[in-house]
């Protein structure tokens, strides 16, 4: 799909986004929008996802950066609330009221109905630490709501925190260390939720340093596998192979999806992961790294 004013200079700036860091599809009703964060011009626009793909809203004020209800800083991160049809904006940059640096912040906004969004609130900045821990944020790179939580990655510490949406001081109720037993977190990218029968889910990181897709529990949280690591490399920036249940070759992954595919008749489940480097979408088949990792 190629979407009206596409990068177009020529289109007007109200709605134009050029340089996409990040995009979303959500569904309001039975509608379903696309949400383009375009971080050069510090805005994120809303399409229509069917033809005839219109233009629907503009949220911030194009090339004017702020931390206000009306106007964001560089936006790289995107998530959606289905239940209360709210957008969760993260940028790295940018100092709101009540912040001690211009360190990032996440915004919230009503999308009710999309062709009007409502500015909701900034829950998220930094004042003193940048933990997430701390209910703060420094840097935040990616977010994901899996429908309970709203998961943040927190670029400054290499930190991934999930959050209850609700009330005006949002606690962190999940939370992964930049290290731990089998892993290390540098420079996370994107963080995925996968909910998966029983109650059971996993929780995927996609750690572009060192080249790497973490895996962890979705219920205990503990590291679980490393998708990606290449063996010529084990060793670059110090970086040792931690966990012996490690796959595959990637480069610097940046995004990361789970997905289903129907393969010799047999529903399987996949990884989808962007390589940065290699300018390439690796899939991992997961079903196939059980055990004694036959394929």
């Amino acid at each position: 799909r190629r979407f009206p004013h596409f990068g177009s200079l020529t289109a007007g700036p109200d709605f134009q986004y050029e340089e996409a860091s990040c995009a979303i599809t959500f569904t309001v009703g039975s509608t379903e929008y696309l949400a383009v964060a375009c971080n050069s011009h510090h805005v994120v626009q809303i399409y229509l996802w069917a033809s005839p793909y219109t233009h629907v809203a503009t949220i911030g004020t194009v090339d004017t950066p702020g931390a206000n209800g009306t106007s964001l800083t560089s936006p790289t991160a995107l998530a959606f609330n289905a239940a209360t049809s709210t957008l969760y904006i993260g940028c790295p940059t940018g100092q709101p009221a009540g912040a001690t640096a211009s360190n990032g912040f996440v915004a919230a906004w009503t999308l009710t109905v999309p062709a009007a969004p409502v500015f909701s609130a900034i829950p998220w900045f930094y004042s003193g630490t940048g933990s997430l821990l701390d209910s703060q944020v420094h840097t935040p790179t990616s977010m994901y709501h899996d429908g309970t939580y709203l998961w943040i990655v927190n670029g400054n510490d290499s930190t991934v925190g999930a959050f209850s949406t609700s009330g005006t001081l949002p606690p962190c109720e999940r939370f992964l260390e930049a290290q731990g037993p089998g892993y290390q977190l540098r420079s996370p990218r994107q963080v995925w939720v996968q909910a998966l029968s029983g109650g059971y889910g996993r929780v995927y990181v996609a750690n572009s340093a060192t080249g790497t897709v973490e895996e962890f529990d979705g219920v205990t949280f503990e590291h679980l596998h490393s998708y990606g690591i290449r063996a010529s490399e084990d060793n670059l920036n110090a970086y040792t192979r931690l966990s012996p249940y490690t796959y595959g070759a990637l480069g610097q992954p940046v995004g990361v999806a789970w997905d289903q595919v129907v393969i010799d008749d047999q529903t399987t489940d996949v990884l989808v992961v962007a390589d940065a480097l290699n300018g390439r979408i690796h899939r991992f088949n997961l079903d196939a790294y059980q055990n004694d990792n036959l394929v």
